[in-house]
């Protein structure tokens, strides 16, 4: 529901920059709008539906329309992974070398507190838990970690040959 909020959003944002596009705006807030300005509304009928992009006339030299697409898929950049994360990872690494699984356990819990989305983290808790015998959430680690490196073809490589050790134990 956000997404598609967003989405609309977007390329009302996108219709309002390509030219004299009129643009309908709806107040839901409840409040009344500041003294001195002027608010558009949509008409009742239309106020349940997002409201509908029309096509944007080209330039005189292009008189094709130009259609706006419906939803476009957002661009999920993951920042690089913070100092204090990495800090963690590197301790929970040399944790495990030692064969402390457990306290290399607890770093990687609180790495994965700062940063949930973060698939390393989710590779190094996977790793751990099948130094364990934990064959179980290894699994689970290993599938939430491939969901969040679906643009990473490296991490996903690393994900499938773990989830393969995992399946060889079994």
């Amino acid at each position: 529901m956000i997404r598609a909020g967003l989405t609309v959003v977007a390329l009302v944002g996108l219709v309002g920059c390509a030219g004299n596009a009129y643009v309908p705006v709806e107040e839901r807030s409840g409040r009344s709008p500041p003294a001195g300005g002027a608010t558009a509304s949509i008409p009742t009928a239309e106020r349940g539906a997002p409201p509908a992009v029309e096509p944007v006339q080209g330039s005189a030299a292009d008189p094709q329309p130009i259609v706006m697409p419906q939803s476009a898929p957002p661009t999920q950049r993951q920042a690089p992974p913070s100092a204090a994360l990495l800090a963690l990872l590197q301790q929970a690494e040399s944790q495990e070398e030692a064969g402390q699984l457990q306290r290399a356990l607890s770093y990687l819990e609180r790495a994965q507190r700062i940063s949930p989305r973060e698939p390393l983290v989710y590779l190094q808790l996977a790793r751990v838990r099948l130094s364990m015998n934990d064959l179980a959430r290894a699994s689970q680690l290993t599938e939430r970690g491939m969901a969040l490196s679906a643009g990473d073809g490296e991490m996903r490589a690393a994900f499938t040959a773990l989830k393969r050790e995992i399946e060889g134990r079994r």
